[in-house]
Protein backbone atom coordinates (compact mmCIF):
# COMPACT_ATOMS: atom_id res chain seq x y z
CA UNK A 1 0.00 0.00 0.00
CA UNK A 2 2.71 2.51 0.93
CA UNK A 3 4.74 1.62 -2.14
CA UNK A 4 1.71 2.19 -4.38
CA UNK A 5 1.06 5.56 -2.76
CA UNK A 6 4.73 6.48 -3.22
CA UNK A 7 4.71 5.46 -6.89
CA UNK A 8 1.45 7.34 -7.47
CA UNK A 9 2.94 10.42 -5.81
CA UNK A 10 6.03 10.28 -8.03
CA UNK A 11 3.92 9.81 -11.16
CA UNK A 12 1.68 12.69 -10.13
CA UNK A 13 4.73 14.89 -9.51
CA UNK A 14 6.06 14.14 -13.04
CA UNK A 15 2.66 14.78 -14.63
CA UNK A 16 2.32 18.14 -12.85
CA UNK A 17 5.85 19.12 -13.93
CA UNK A 18 5.16 18.23 -17.56
CA UNK A 19 1.85 20.10 -17.59
CA UNK A 20 3.40 23.20 -15.99
CA UNK A 21 6.27 23.18 -18.49
CA UNK A 22 3.84 22.95 -21.41
CA UNK A 23 1.77 25.81 -20.02
CA UNK A 24 4.91 27.96 -19.57
CA UNK A 25 6.06 27.14 -23.10
CA UNK A 26 2.65 27.99 -24.54
CA UNK A 27 2.59 31.31 -22.71
CA UNK A 28 6.09 32.19 -23.93
CA UNK A 29 5.21 31.23 -27.50
CA UNK A 30 2.01 33.24 -27.42
CA UNK A 31 3.76 36.33 -26.03
CA UNK A 32 6.71 36.13 -28.40
CA UNK A 33 5.14 37.04 -31.75
CA UNK A 34 3.87 40.43 -30.66
CA UNK A 35 7.13 41.25 -28.89
CA UNK A 36 9.24 40.19 -31.86
CA UNK A 37 6.99 41.41 -34.62
CA UNK A 38 8.42 44.44 -36.43
CA UNK A 39 6.69 47.77 -36.06
CA UNK A 40 4.16 48.49 -38.84
CA UNK A 41 6.32 51.31 -40.26
CA UNK A 42 9.21 48.86 -40.71
CA UNK A 43 6.91 46.33 -42.36
CA UNK A 44 5.80 49.03 -44.83
CA UNK A 45 9.42 49.93 -45.57
CA UNK A 46 10.46 46.32 -46.12
CA UNK A 47 7.41 45.75 -48.34
CA UNK A 48 8.41 48.74 -50.47
CA UNK A 49 11.98 47.45 -50.64
CA UNK A 50 10.79 43.98 -51.65
CA UNK A 51 8.67 45.57 -54.36
CA UNK A 52 11.86 47.26 -55.57
CA UNK A 53 13.67 43.90 -55.58
CA UNK A 54 15.56 44.16 -52.28
CA UNK A 55 14.50 41.54 -49.78
CA UNK A 56 15.75 41.22 -46.22
CA UNK A 57 16.91 37.67 -45.65
CA UNK A 58 15.40 35.63 -42.82
CA UNK A 59 17.26 36.38 -39.57
CA UNK A 60 19.47 38.95 -41.33
CA UNK A 61 20.67 41.50 -38.77
CA UNK A 62 19.38 45.00 -39.40
CA UNK A 63 22.92 46.38 -39.53
CA UNK A 64 23.81 43.92 -42.31
CA UNK A 65 20.63 44.79 -44.17
CA UNK A 66 21.44 48.51 -43.87
CA UNK A 67 24.91 47.79 -45.24
CA UNK A 68 23.44 46.05 -48.27
CA UNK A 69 21.16 49.03 -48.83
CA UNK A 70 24.11 51.43 -48.65
CA UNK A 71 25.79 49.43 -51.40
CA UNK A 72 22.82 49.94 -53.75
CA UNK A 73 23.01 52.59 -56.43
CA UNK A 74 19.36 53.66 -56.22
CA UNK A 75 18.74 57.31 -55.31
CA UNK A 76 16.75 56.31 -52.23
CA UNK A 77 19.19 53.64 -50.99
CA UNK A 78 21.18 55.84 -48.58
CA UNK A 79 17.97 57.15 -47.01
CA UNK A 80 16.65 53.60 -46.67
CA UNK A 81 19.89 52.46 -45.01
CA UNK A 82 19.72 55.35 -42.56
CA UNK A 83 16.06 54.59 -41.83
CA UNK A 84 16.86 50.93 -41.10
CA UNK A 85 19.73 51.93 -38.80
CA UNK A 86 17.49 54.44 -37.00
CA UNK A 87 14.79 51.79 -36.62
CA UNK A 88 17.33 49.32 -35.17
CA UNK A 89 18.45 51.92 -32.61
CA UNK A 90 14.85 52.52 -31.56
CA UNK A 91 13.76 48.90 -31.56
CA UNK A 92 16.73 47.33 -29.81
CA UNK A 93 18.33 50.25 -27.99
CA UNK A 94 15.35 52.40 -27.10
CA UNK A 95 17.08 55.34 -28.79
CA UNK A 96 14.92 57.93 -30.52
CA UNK A 97 11.32 59.01 -30.68
CA UNK A 98 9.00 56.31 -32.02
CA UNK A 99 6.72 58.76 -33.83
CA UNK A 100 9.62 60.48 -35.58
CA UNK A 101 11.19 57.16 -36.59
CA UNK A 102 7.84 55.94 -37.93
CA UNK A 103 7.47 59.12 -39.99
CA UNK A 104 11.01 58.70 -41.35
CA UNK A 105 10.42 55.08 -42.36
CA UNK A 106 7.08 55.92 -43.98
CA UNK A 107 8.62 58.86 -45.86
CA UNK A 108 11.44 56.67 -47.18
CA UNK A 109 9.00 53.88 -48.11
CA UNK A 110 7.02 56.35 -50.24
CA UNK A 111 10.17 57.36 -52.15
CA UNK A 112 11.03 53.80 -53.16
CA UNK A 113 9.81 52.82 -56.60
Amino acid sequence: GIVAIGVAGIVLWFVVRIVLERVRRALRTRARPSAERPLPCFERLTAALEHAGIRREDAEPLETFAGRLEACTEAWAADAATAVTTYAALRYGGIGDGAIVAQQLDRVARTIH
